[in-house]
């Protein structure tokens, strides 16, 4: 026997302390280091089953209380597969036969313990070989059916405008087949770290969801003790396992949440890492196959390129609702004479599509040097109206000074009592302002507040700056025409002075000139 194997672990059913000791003497012989525990009772075997966890079970054939066959069908009843051996006195064959026909793994008569070593490796070997067999069985049983799932909902969720409106039928479907507690999908971002934001859930009825703690919010992976595993997702590898084989500080986290084994998969999209869809084993332990995690890359992939044709879709649609925006916005300047009313139609463009709470354009006055509130849309109370900016005064100074777009993340952070910042809509999130600048020359200022639903991607940037180039183009337009008719003004002004003139010239004329 191999000097280096673990404790065997044996649950002797046997009321006679003396034949317990031979059978452990038996087995210490053949090699066996032995932990042992001795019981006489159904009870006392059932209860022992369930608290430990026992390589072998070694019962008597015959005990005052019940039977070694008896005694099997309870060990069974308890843990599938648990090796199991009766010895016994002499007893007639068909007994043997009829033991062997239960699935007892062998039968031994106490006077030749000998081979009871060989029979307990025997037995220890075949339940390793069904247990595997099972577990092989059950994990091409549930790859089928995250194949099949995959298979039903591909077509809708490839198909869906948004697939945010299927994601969480398609995560309760996967979950079901693969037969967990909980399947999930993340979105991933890096600012330095990579943050990972819980998109949607599907949870088992007896396992608690977690969608509405903010901790999955912009959670820090590395921060948390997952930096490995947001290495390996950028690689394209998936993280799967036992919770216990994982580092300290992520069992923690995984404990707390009450995961007991985990798959998580990449999802990437055109080579890059877009999220990850996971799935949680709760409350017991589970091996993840070869198999289940290939039918789990194929669902990550499906995904992957439903979220690829769906932002498609959306970017393209964007794009049409932009360049509408924009002729909106032309058709404005090219038939209004009226710079308020090009400037409504603007902020209407700028709130519908960008999606901003509330919006304003400050335009400089000429004789105080000071830059105004002109127009605005949403929630600005009389004080901010009133407010002027002088340049390089608040955020909307700064981007005039400095002639860039000028963002403030987070538009809580309490302001300078009295100053114009203190006056801005409270409850958004943050705010963006840009110059309007044509012909070298900053016209005004366009500002906008966001709210929480609002990210300021570089797409929404670009499209926020192309509506200031137009804001910028209406104004220098408006502004150039006001110019030109007061021009026109002064010159019939004077025309008309200088005919005067003549007029009195002639009136004073005598018959000598």
């Amino acid at each position: 026997m191999s000097a280096d194997r673990s404790p065997l672990r044996a649950l002797l059913v046997e009321d006679n302390p003396d034949d317990a000791a031979l059978i452990l003497h038996a087995l210490r012989r053949g090699g066996f280091d032995v932990e042992h525990l001795r019981v006489e009772t159904a009870e006392d075997l059932r209860d022992a089953i369930a608290r430990g966890s026992w390589d072998v079970v070694i019962a008597d054939y015959t005990l005052p209380a019940f039977t070694g066959p008896q005694a099997f069908v309870i060990a069974r009843q308890e843990r599938k597969n648990l090796p199991f051996i009766l010895v016994s006195g002499a007893v007639g064959e068909e007994t043997v036969v009829e033991a062997m026909r239960q699935g007892i793994d062998d039968y031994l008569m106490k006077d030749n313990l000998r081979r009871l070593p060989g029979a307990v490796e025997r037995a220890i070997q075949a339940s390793q070989e069904h247990r595997q067999r099972k577990q092989a069985e059950e994990a091409i049983r549930r790859r089928d059916a995250i194949l099949l799932a995959i298979g039903l909902t591909a077509k809708r969720l490839l198909a869906a405008e948004d697939w945010r409106a299927e994601i969480e039928e398609v995560l309760a479907q996967l979950g079901r087949a693969a037969q967990v507690g909980r399947a999930y999908l993340f979105s991933m971002r890096s600012e330095g770290h990579a943050l990972a934001t819980q998109q949607a859930e599907w949870v088992a009825p007896e396992v608690k969801p977690r969608s509405a703690s903010a901790d999955f919010q912009d959670f820090d992976m590395e921060g948390m003790g997952f930096g490995a595993w947001a290495d390996a997702f950028r690689e394209g590898h998936p993280i799967h396992g036992f919770v216990r084989d994982f580092s300290p500080e992520a069992r923690s986290h995984l404990e707390s949440w009450d995961v007991t084994s985990i798959a998580i998969v990449p999802i990437m999209v055109e080579g890059t890492l877009w999220g990850t869809i996971g799935f949680d084993v709760c409350h017991e332990d589970r091996e993840w196959s070869t198999v289940e995690i290939e039918a789990l890359r194929i669902a990550a992939d499906t995904m992957g390129a439903a979220i690829k044709r769906a932002e498609a879709k959306a970017h393209l649609r964007r794009q049409v609702e932009h360049l509408n925006a924009l002729r909106r916005i032309d058709r404005a300047i090219a038939n209004s004479l009226d710079l308020q009313l090009t400037l409504d139609v603007v902020l209407d463009q700028v709130t519908g599509q960008l999606g901003v709470e509330a919006a304003s354009v400050l335009l400089l006055n000429p004789y105080t040097q000071q830059f105004e509130f002109t127009a605005g849309r949403g929630a600005f109370d009389s004080a901010f109206r009133a407010a002027p900016v002088r340049m390089g005064e608040g955020h909307a100074g700064r981007a005039i000074i400095e002639r860039r777009p000028v963002q403030v993340p987070d538009l809580r952070v309490a302001s300078a009592e009295g100053s114009r910042e203190s006056s801005m809509p409270r409850g958004l999130a943050s705010y963006y302002a840009l110059p309007l600048i044509a012909k070298n020359e900053v016209k005004g200022v366009l500002e906008t507040f966001c709210g929480p639903s609002v990210e300021c991607t570089e797409e929404w940037r670009d499209f926020a700056a192309t509506l200031a180039r137009q804001a910028a183009i209406a104004i220098d337009n408006a502004q150039m025409l006001t110019q030109l008719t007061q021009s026109n003004t002064d010159l019939r002004l004077a025309y008309e002075t200088t005919l005067e003139g003549w007029s009195r010239a002639l009136d004073l004329r005598d018959n000598d000139t």
